[in-house]
Formats: C-alpha cells, sequence, structure tokens
C-alpha cells in the first residue's frame, strides 16, 4: 500500500466530479470507487478535493510528498466549496482557497505513505473557527458524553491526539483506555483550539496483511462511518454551534 506520487486530473478549485476527472494514476483509485458514492451520500456535502494534498501533511497541495520520509497519497473529503466560502467569510478572511494560508477546514482522510496507512477525521491548525466550536462542546458536559459515546464508535485499535504530520505519534491517547473519562476530561482540557490539530482514527502498518484482504474496503467504510460522526459532532454550522448548547435540552447518545 505504499503510494507512489500520482497525477490527479481536474481543476485545483474545484471539487472531483467523478463522471470528468477520474483518479487512475491515484494510488488510492481503487479504494476510492469502492467507497466515494456512500460517502457523498452522508450529511454535510463531502465532497472530494483530489488536489488538496493531505491535512496531516499540512496541506502540501499536487505534489503528493508531505514532510515525512516518502510520499504521501491521501482522498481527502470536506466541505464543498460553498459552504467553505460561507466559513471562511465568519473567519474574516477571503474564501475557497485564498493563498493566504492552508485551507481552515476539517477533513476525512485515507492516507497512505511508505510507513502507514490511515484513516483519519482531521481538525487542522488552520481550522480554528470549527476547533473553538469542537473544544466549546467539550466544555460542557453532556455535549463531552456525547462525545465519548462517539467515540465507543471507533475500532479500539484507534487513538485520538493532538499531535502535527503525517505518521502516528507517541502522545496520543488509545482510544483502548476510553472508558477512564475522568483522565479524558483532564487530557481533553489541555486541547489548544488553533494552535495543534485534533486527531481521531486507525493507523495501519505498510506491511500489516489487513491492507490487502477482501474485506478492507469495508473495513474502510466502516471505520469512516464512524469518524464522520465526529466530523458532524464537531464541525461548525448554524445549527452546530457550541453556545447554542447552553439554551437546549440534553441531546440523546444519537443525536448529532
Amino acid at each position: 500500500m505504499a503510494a507512489g506520487p500520482g497525477a490527479i486530473t481536474g481543476a485545483a478549485r474545484s471539487s472531483y466530479n467523478s463522471s470528468s476527472a477520474p483518479l487512475q494514476q491515484h494510488p488510492l483509485a481503487g479504494l476510492y470507487r469502492a467507497i466515494d458514492a456512500e460517502v457523498r451520500s452522508w450529511p454535510g456535502e463531502l465532497h472530494l478535493y483530489p488536489q488538496a494534498g493531505s491535512a496531516a501533511a499540512g496541506w502540501p497541495g499536487t505534489a503528493g510528498r508531505g514532510p515525512g520520509p516518502g510520499p504521501v497519497a491521501a482522498l481527502v473529503y470536506r466541505r464543498s466549496y460553498a459552504r467553505s466560502a460561507a466559513i471562511e467569510r465568519l473567519m474574516g478572511r477571503e474564501p475557497a482557497g485564498s493563498a493566504a494560508g492552508p485551507p481552515p477546514h476539517p477533513a476525512l482522510e485515507i492516507r497512505t505513505t511508505p510507513l502507514s496507512f490511515a484513516i483519519e477525521f482531521i481538525v487542522p491548525v488552520s481550522a480554528w473557527w470549527d476547533a473553538e466550536n469542537l473544544a466549546g462542546k467539550w466544555s460542557l458536559p453532556r455535549c463531552r458524553q456525547q462525545f465519548y459515546h462517539l467515540l465507543a464508535g471507533l475500532p479500539a485499535a484507534g487513538c485520538i491526539g493532538f499531535w502535527a504530520g503525517v505518521e502516528q505519534q507517541g502522545l496520543h491517547w488509545p482510544l483502548a483506555a476510553r472508558r477512564a473519562t475522568r483522565h479524558l476530561d483532564d487530557w481533553l482540557s489541555t486541547y489548544a483550539p488553533g494552535s495543534e490539530a485534533f486527531r481521531a482514527g486507525q493507523w495501519y502498518p505498510a506491511d500489516d496483511p489487513a491492507l490487502t484482504a477482501a474485506d478492507f474496503p469495508a473495513r474502510v467504510l466502516h471505520t469512516l462511518r464512524a469518524l464522520h460522526r465526529l466530523y458532524w459532532f464537531a464541525t461548525w454550522t448554524s445549527d452546530n454551534h457550541f453556545r447554542d448548547f447552553y439554551r437546549r435540552p440534553a441531546p440523546g447518545p444519537d443525536d448529532v
């Protein structure tokens, strides 16, 4: 599953259109074909950005190479350009891919490097608007419990953390220990929105036999479904603004 740099066609500032810009040379093209129709059917108008690079690698663009030991290939799903532009205006910046910096949006990312394969939900440092929403919801006990309920839907082999880079780092919280909520409360309180990324997902070594199993696309979709629920919990919309939750009745565990 190690990635090689692949040419990806399509306009740099438009989301992917499966009928006009096939990812024929992309290392993850086969996986894309297996999952894309379902992912695009989920709430939130997720769009594939084939030239976005990798959120974990700091959005290096189309070159397909991050700051790690070799090439990075990623499938990145995030807000549509219309929704992105609306959020960026609220953030006080020029909308839709200005040269002012990396895209300030959370992403669902599937990524392969020479060392690993990852399935992640990422709130990058640049997405401080959404990061503040996430941290604000963590400050409310009923929303924090809802977050823990969503973590329970992720694979126990996964983790969450605040590190940077395309590879899994040592400073993370293993989801196998997610029941230790008192300690997790303290750990989440150290999160600094706008200064560090929030990460949640599952990582596989590049030589893991699971990567070549016939059911691996189904496993990827299973993990992505759970991560999408975290995405929907965290990302800001006019209906998902943490200050509003002070004035709402406590939600049920499945109300995201």
